[in-house]
């Protein structure tokens, strides 16, 4: 499996991001590393529309750095 470097997050990776978040507390290691292979990283610029309410859904996405702003409508 490869290190995959999270960005601007100095030497993590996302295994190591990912075994800190509660989401994940509780699964074995191999889990989480499955889980991090199969990922794509995301990088959203401020005030981007990642996706809609009402988009099909396409995976699931989790904030490693930086903020999330959640609106309806």
């Amino acid at each position: 499996m490869h290190a995959i470097p999270v960005r601007g997050n100095g030497t993590r990776t996302l295994v190591d991001c990912l075994r800190e978040m509660s989401l994940f507390e509780g699964l074995e290691m191999a889990a989480i590393e499955r889980f991090a292979a199969v990922a794509s990283e995301v990088v959203a610029r401020s005030g981007a529309v990642v996706f809609k309410q009402g988009d099909a859904c396409r995976g699931l996405y989790v904030v490693v750095s930086g903020q999330v702003k959640l609106a309806l409508g």
